[in-house]
């Protein structure tokens, strides 16, 4: 792990317990395991226009526009989405997936 990297992972931390915010802590817990892994993505969390709280506010306006009568259910994986395109997270940056070893019987 580059020293770029550690430095994204502290400062998005150290935001997410500011916030306090349990679906804070899921999305920060999503960004690390996902995306940390490139010194191209660690500058993107590393950029001082880009925050947690902002991404978090951008998610929640778009899930207001998909909401009905107040409510909207989104999927993690549209959540994790717009956290990526928020950040700006590269596309071909190599995504972990948990691997069912059940597939290879």
């Amino acid at each position: 792990m580059t020293k770029k990297i550690q430095q994204a992972i502290h400062k998005i931390d150290e935001e997410a317990e500011k916030l306090n915010d349990t679906n804070a802590r899921i999305i920060v817990s999503h960004i690390i395991d996902t995306y940390l892994n490139t010194d191209e993505n660690a500058q993107k969390v590393l950029d001082d226009k880009k925050t947690l709280k902002a991404c978090l506010e951008s998610i929640k306006s778009k899930a207001k526009k998909q909401a009905s009568n107040g409510v909207a259910m989104i999927a993690d994986d549209t959540v994790y989405g717009w956290a990526k395109e928020y950040y700006g997270f590269a596309v071909d940056c190599k995504e972990n997936k948990i691997i069912d070893l059940l597939d290879f019987i």
